[in-house]
C-alpha cells in the first residue's frame, strides 16, 4: 500500500474496504468495476 511521508495509508485494499463495509469479496470486486465508484487500480 502506498504511504505518505508520515507513513499514513492513502487508500485501502479491496479486503480492507469490504471488511469496513461488511460485504463479501465478490461484491466488493463488482463494486470497484462500477463506473464512477471511487477506486484506483494498480
Amino acid at each position: 500500500m502506498i504511504t505518505n511521508e508520515e507513513n499514513t495509508k492513502l487508500g485501502l485494499t479491496v479486503d480492507e474496504a469490504r471488511e469496513m463495509l461488511g460485504i463479501g469479496r465478490n461484491l466488493m470486486l463488482k463494486l470497484v468495476k462500477v463506473k464512477g465508484f471511487p477506486a484506483v487500480r494498480f
